[in-house]
């Protein structure tokens, strides 16, 4: 990869001799402008290359340049934080600690990014309460950083703190509570992180920062109906939100395949009384994953990688025969008598997205007894989308049912309306 600047395009070429050469002239002459390049370049530079450039950089530290490096610390890329952190963790002494704990005090933000992944590397008792401050940042390279540096010290107040906002009124503050609790990889959290993550109306950001630190697909045979409840919707909100919350990329973060695998080989249980939701998950991920396969504008600035990853699950789903998917739609349908109101809109809103006519009949007959007034306006919804409003025979009973919420009464006359 060919960069504006010779040191920095240098340090990424094949050529060994050329590339040694180039880090210890960034490093011995503190070369910031090579410096800079890298970090503005950062995303167009491949992983393993941007490996082997800051194994080179790291080589080419020694006792008496590496307080250079402070220098460097003006910018910040969490592609390079680890070399920095790596390079002054050689070199550790009480002068360095020091300075790392002035920069996490009173530092840049930047500064204080790279001191709180230094510390990461370092474990030193000072810097817990800086590290707990910083962790609240807003800028999410800094608060990662701390809640590393925090969780590698087993650091409990900061724990308990975050453990107690999962409890938070709001949902940034959820999630952020999530972001920080991932990091300590306590399987004795998850049952409170899966129970914010329902409770929140940012269900898919929680979702997916709770399955990057955990396999999710470890709970879906859970003894405890509960956890195995919570980590299916878990996987569910993940596939909601793929392409529009979550890159495509995270497909292989997120172990979709295996996930997928494991709740296909779960829906072939009898008499489980998840073979509904099962049901929903897959009808939903072979919709969903056909659609990113069949259009460009959902490929077209992925990896290889991604894409073969890709390619493999819409193999696995459709591989399965007719018989199985009709299997699953029956199943579908039988959520609509489902006491659990989750469970249930999750079923209405896919049949709605799928448009499966075959459902109006069910949906018509669940409309009939149900009484939650945010239910009834999503039956109605789903009636809509599949143009059998016309078919309800008691609009105005069917209104009258609503007398608490009036924007869902308005949303249902509405659609009523359109349809006489």
């Amino acid at each position: 990869m060919k960069l504006n600047n010779k040191n920095a395009s240098d340090l990424l070429q094949k050529d060994k001799i050329k590339s040694n050469n180039a880090a210890k002239n960034i490093i011995n002459n503190k070369d910031l402008d090579a410096w800079k390049c890298l970090v503005e370049n950062s995303e167009y530079i491949f992983d393993f290359i941007k490996d082997a450039a800051c194994e080179k950089l790291l080589n080419a530290c020694t006792k008496d340049n590496i307080n250079n490096l402070f220098d460097f610390m003006q910018y910040y890329d969490m592609g390079f934080d680890d070399f920095i952190a790596a390079a002054f963790e050689k070199f550790q002494n009480e002068e360095i600690n020091k300075k790392f704990l002035s920069l996490l005090k009173d530092g840049s933000e930047s500064e204080k990014c790279y001191a709180a992944k230094y510390f990461c590397y370092v474990q030193n008792q000072n810097a817990q309460k800086l590290l707990f401050e910083n962790s609240k940042s807003t800028n999410d390279a800094l608060s990662q950083n701390c809640a590393l540096a925090l969780a590698s010290m087993k650091d409990m107040e900061a724990f308990e703190f975050y453990k107690n906002q999962l409890k938070s009124d709001d949902d940034w503050q959820k999630v952020q509570a999530v972001q920080f609790l991932s990091f300590y990889q306590d399987k004795n959290i998850l049952p409170d992180m899966f129970r914010a993550m329902k409770n929140s109306s940012m269900k898919e950001h929680m979702a997916g920062e709770i399955a990057l630190s955990t396999d999710i697909s470890e709970y879906f045979n859970s003894p405890d109906s509960e956890l195995k409840e919570l980590s299916l919707e878990c996987f569910d909100y993940i596939i909601s939100s793929l392409s529009e919350i979550w890159p495509l990329s995270t497909i292989i973060d997120f172990k979709i395949s295996k996930c997928l695998n494991i709740i296909f080989d779960l829906s072939k249980k009898q008499n489980d009384p998840f073979k509904g939701k099962y049901s929903e998950i897959l009808l939903k991920s072979r919709s969903m994953f056909n659609l990113f396969n069949e259009f460009d504008e959902y490929k077209f600035d992925e990896d290889k990688k991604t894409l073969q990853e890709l390619t493999k699950i819409c193999s696995f789903l459709n591989s399965l025969s007719n018989d199985f998917w009709e299997a699953q739609i029956d199943d579908l349908l039988d959520e609509l008598t489902s006491e659990n109101k989750a469970r249930k809109s999750s079923a209405i809103n896919l049949i709605s997205y799928l448009e499966l006519n075959i459902a109006s009949q069910y949906l018509l007959e669940v409309l009939d007894s149900e009484e939650n007034e945010q239910m009834i306006c999503e039956i109605v919804m789903a009636l809509s989308k599949l143009n059998c409003i016309p078919q309800i025979k008691n609009k105005k009973e069917i209104t009258e049912k609503i007398k608490h919420n009036e924007n869902i009464k308005a949303i249902v006359e509405s659609l009523f309306a359109n349809h006489y």
